[in-house]
């Protein structure tokens, strides 16, 4: 037997399994507790060292005395579920929008318990609320950023996340075991797999028997079970027989229409619910984010008006043109309308692109695929060093003002890519397109087409303002590395 591998056939065999595992939890905790504690030092340390150079009269070493109250921010960290989840172990299912949600909650409560606690003391009047802000703000950022990096470092360690058994059908347990081993950030770790046939009852099946000595012997606590709708028996068998040896069972229900989409599940008496909400739907949410989209560009203007002015003078100095140029794409509603960039290629364009394509005839066929070259002949040398920092972009802040775009959101596609999206065309124009999203950060140009749909879709289902965040601080690093831009 052998490790199940994303890029071999892992069905080859009726059962594939791991003989050692090496489930370390505790050392994925004590990781993640000494990542936390750090960046809330460092942090803290900044923000005294910082605000004293600018304003402060205070004695910085006062500030040392604070340092038991560290263990109020990992008993909230752990009360959040940050270290060991309701149904987690440690490092496994936590999305990187849930993360930064729990964060910012946890942190903030625990900065609001220490500042009213220093500030009704007789000693509040020695510290300085700038510090504490300061802190908070610098914490907030600090600690998903360095939880993430951890984790880029760590997640395909063998003894990062949690081993797995995943169950189900020959194509489901294919699919889900797959994706567990492409990411491996996810925390879930597939070590046995276990297809079932249909025609026979779940009892029978001598692999159970190895899950059970694995759950037993080897301490794995996970299961992953795949569930079709034409067999809810099977779900009770395993529940009631094998899944008893394990404490937590993950169903992943074969509804391909529910992934990504928020779904909280209801006690209704002698039933479950399953509650979708589409946020992106509601008023109220649709206002935060439409608000948030004025509010973040008119506060900006100080700085991107004279650099817009910079980059317009560059742009009619270094070639012949107009200054920016307006592509039409597709907006919410199905809508078109006019985006604006600076101008990065040569006017004559079309007669440069069509002498690459016979000169370069592979090109043409990346071309039609993927609406993109990586080393496109039509642009200009200030060109590429505006679309490797995104600056082309700038003008966009318009589009975002008057309400055509949004700051984070799905990519703007053209009316030509409108049939690749296919059926799911129709959640694309539910929302704006947006300067930023997924797809931007998540390698650009260097992903395939079926794969922006995807993220596309990911985006419109799962919507909250802590996936935008998300985006948003993720967009900087992307930027200023160039990734996926050309």
């Amino acid at each position: 037997m052998q490790r199940p591998d994303a890029n071999s056939d892992i069905m080859n065999d009726d059962t594939q399994q791991i003989p050692q595992v090496r489930n370390c939890p505790r050392l994925t905790v004590s990781l993640l507790v000494l990542t936390d504690l750090s960046a809330v030092v460092l942090c803290a340390t900044a923000a005294v060292w910082g605000y004293l150079l600018l304003r402060g009269q205070y004695e910085p070493m006062l500030y040392v005395r604070l340092w038991p109250t560290l263990v109020l921010f990992l008993l909230l960290y752990e009360w959040s579920g940050l270290y060991h989840g309701a149904a987690l172990y440690p490092g496994a299912g936590l999305g990187d929008a849930e993360e930064l949600r729990l964060c910012t909650y946890a942190t903030t409560i625990a900065f609001l318990s220490l500042g009213v606690t220093v500030f009704l003391s007789k000693t509040g009047v020695r510290y300085s609320r700038g510090v504490f802000l300061i802190a908070w703000a610098l914490s907030i950022v600090a600690i998903p950023v360095a939880r993430s990096w951890l984790r880029r470092l760590c997640a395909r360690c063998a003894w990062w996340g949690v081993p797995c058994v995943v169950i189900g059908s020959e194509a489901a347990t294919r699919h889900i075991s797959e994706v567990l081993i492409r990411r491996p950030s996810l925390g879930l770790k597939p070590i046995l797999v276990i297809p079932l046939d249909d025609n026979i009852p779940l009892a029978d099946v001598p692999s159970i028997e190895v899950a059970r000595e694995l759950a037993s012997h080897q301490r794995v606590r996970y299961a992953v079970l795949a569930v079709t709708r034409a067999d809810p028996q099977r779900l009770c068998d395993f529940i009631a027989g094998a899944g008893q040896a394990f404490q937590h069972v993950l169903i992943v229900p074969e509804l391909p229409e529910l992934g990504g989409l928020w779904v909280n599940a209801l006690d209704l008496g002698a039933f479950l619910g399953l509650e979708i909400r589409r946020n992106l739907l509601l008023p109220l949410p649709r206002a935060v984010k439409r608000t948030t989209d004025i509010a973040c560009v008119l506060a900006s203007l100080p700085l991107t008006l004279p650099l817009t002015a910079l980059l317009a003078l560059l742009v009619k100095l270094t070639s012949r043109g107009n200054v920016f140029y307006g592509q039409e794409r597709v907006g919410a509603g199905g809508d078109t309308f006019h985006m604006w960039k600076f101008r990065t290629m040569v006017t004559d364009g079309d007669t440069v692109l069509d002498a690459h394509f016979k000169l370069h005839p592979e090109a043409e066929e990346k071309w039609r695929s993927e609406r993109k070259l990586t080393d496109d002949p039509r642009v200009t040398p200030l060109g590429r060093f505006l679309r490797r920092t995104s600056l082309d972009e700038l003008p966009q802040l318009w589009n975002v003002l008057v309400g055509e775009m949004s700051l984070v959101g799905p990519r703007p596609i053209v009316r030509d890519e409108v049939c690749l999206y296919g059926d799911q065309f129709r959640l694309y124009i539910q929302v704006r397109p947006g300067l930023t999203g997924l797809w931007q950060v998540s390698g650009r140009n260097d992903i395939p087409f079926v794969d922006r749909v995807a993220l596309d879709v990911y985006y419109v289902r799962k919507w909250s303002v802590w996936l935008d965040l998300h985006v948003v601080l993720r967009t900087p690093r992307v930027v200023l590395l160039g990734e996926g831009a050309y």
